[in-house]
């Protein structure tokens, strides 16, 4: 229902639109593979019919011209008519890729299990049709040994020793999607499991129409708001309402930067990030002082968080008494997503679109009709 309602009004959209773009930008032909917003993977067709594919997890300005062990922190050559069809996987992020990407049944193990909210995958584990890998590295080799995998999706960080199941021919690949600044950039890692299952036209067509979907909202609220850090003294163009976010632990304010992934999608919703002029690779760490003098004017408060029960005011004054002067606070404009009810971290990363969509309309509800909120939802609301 949530795809039905949010199609109808892009067709609404679109239909009202001069010159609209219909078709996405992604080839699916593996003469023309290239990727349009992920920074942390390139995929290069090698003229036999195969792939490159070059994994990036280490800072970097530039990609490089030619993809090879030296000059990627991964690289694989991926051979014409290649099909993993068993593939384990360690995050439950990789299990709603597979899925967008046509390609679930060829997952056999997936990390975590038993947090899987991907509905397909959910199934198939209570099925008995996927095992369940533990937080044992020696559990996890016995089943995934039993399980005789062709591939291995693992991510580089924590203990990323992967040699054991190498030695034994199973391809360990890192899937860094978590990685990338920008929602589009996250969503297209779909591209490199469509490679590795023998799924690549199926995922390019996927992700194809989330970018269609996602680029046609951003256009039209966009168009309709001032350019940011501009004021419209004609009031021909909505303002853009000023967000925070982050959390507070320990005395200190952490909150992504403006080059971030929270920072894009606040950007592309019509709003205007309250720490859109830094960039770093990791969180910014303030002192409560400087995120009360910052925030103290700003529209809306947004967050992620993992909690039983509904979000309430008291709650969030809880962590500092101080929070509650915040504008944001006396209004009641939160914004959230409970990723203990919402599958914000798997579905999530292939649903930008439908996040956006949540996002716009909470801070345009003018803009977008008929929305039912499906990851983020608004305080001021309930």
């Amino acid at each position: 229902m949530r795809t039905k309602l949010l199609l109808l009004f892009l067709v609404f959209i679109i239909a009202c639109q001069e010159n609209p773009v219909l078709s996405p930008r992604v080839s699916t032909s593996q003469e023309e593979a290239q990727e349009l917003y992920a920074q942390n993977f390139s995929l290069r067709p090698d003229g036999d019919g195969g792939f490159h594919l070059g994994v990036f997890f280490k800072a970097r300005l530039d990609k490089p011209d030619v993809l090879d062990s030296s000059t990627c922190d991964y690289y694989l050559h991926i051979d014409s008519g290649f099909q993993a069809n068993r593939v384990a996987a360690l995050s439950t992020t990789h299990a709603s890729l597979l899925d967008k990407s046509g390609a679930l049944e060829s997952l056999k193990a997936v990390g975590f299990a038993d947090l899987v909210r991907n509905e397909n995958t959910r199934d198939l584990i209570d099925k008995g049709e996927i095992a369940g890998l533990s937080a044992s590295n020696d559990a996890d080799f016995e089943i995934i040994v039993e399980l005789d995998p062709q591939i291995y999706l693992v991510y580089p960080f924590g203990n990323s020793d992967y040699s054991r199941y190498e030695e034994l021919g199973i391809k360990c690949i890192p899937i860094c999607e978590y990685l990338e600044p920008t929602p589009l950039g996250r969503a297209e890692w779909m591209k490199v499991i469509g490679v590795l299952t023998g799924k690549y036209p199926e995922a390019c067509s996927a992700f194809g129409e989330i970018e269609r979907q996602y680029v046609v909202l951003r256009n039209h609220v966009n168009n309709q708001v001032m350019p940011k850090n501009e004021i419209d003294s004609l009031h021909s163009k909505a303002p853009r309402p000023v967000v925070f976010a982050g959390s507070f632990d320990q005395g200190k304010w952490f909150a992504p930067p403006g080059n971030s992934f929270t920072a894009e999608f606040i950007k592309d919703a019509g709003g205007q990030y309250l720490f859109d002029e830094t960039s770093q690779s990791g969180n910014l760490e303030l002192e409560f002082e400087e995120l009360f003098e910052r925030a103290y004017d700003a529209d809306w408060w947004g967050k992620v968080i993992y909690e039983e029960g509904e979000l309430t005011l008291d709650k969030l004054k809880a962590d500092d008494e101080r929070l509650s002067r915040l504008k944001a606070f006396r209004n009641g404009k939160i914004l959230y997503c409970n990723t203990y009810t919402s599958d914000y971290f798997g579905d999530g990363i292939v649903e930008p679109h439908i996040i956006l969509a949540d996002l716009i309309s909470i801070l345009h509800p003018e803009m977008i009709a008929e929305h039912t909120a499906v990851y983020f939802q608004s305080l001021s609301a309930q």
